[in-house]
């Protein structure tokens, strides 16, 4: 059942999750300086996690590493999703890369943006900007994606 794991190249898939997370860094970086207001207020400061913010202030360096492995295994987890669905996406690179972007961002809607709404008081206008980011980073991930493990 899961032979075509075995067909994957996991050289490429270690070397996408390295992309990914360069990908993320910078897309995230450029978000949280436009964002920061909201890391700063006093009002959402029990939303935080113990891991990014034990304290009132910038998030600890282990933070960050945490966030890295999280950022490469996602990568690699992206990777392999798209080499699982690639058969059943239409066209040629660019429109295989905006097919996958579709799908990933629509399941990174419905699974993770719409609950957090529902159930985490955070701002929406914060909501909104990890949204938009997201999306970016999805969509330039995904044209390196197709165009590495080509269609």
């Amino acid at each position: 059942m899961l032979n075509w794991l075995n067909k994957f190249n996991w050289g490429k898939g270690a070397m996408l999750g390295v992309i990914y997370a360069l990908i993320a860094l910078v897309i995230r970086q450029i978000e949280a300086a436009l964002t920061m207001g909201y890391y700063q207020d006093p009002t959402y400061f029990g939303t935080w996690s113990p891991l990014m913010m034990p304290a009132a202030g910038p998030p600890p360096g282990s933070f960050y590493l945490i966030s890295l492995v999280f950022s490469l295994f996602t990568g690699l987890s992206l990777a392999v999703f798209y080499f699982f669905v690639r058969e059943v996406l239409p066209g040629k690179r660019k429109l295989t890369a905006l097919y996958f972007s579709k799908m990933v961002i629509g399941l990174m809607l419905i699974l993770g943006f719409l609950p957090m709404y529902l159930m985490i008081n955070l701002p929406v206008g914060l909501l909104v900007s990890w949204f938009i980011s997201g999306s970016i980073i999805i969509i330039l991930y995904s044209l390196v994606v197709v165009k590495v493990l080509d269609k």
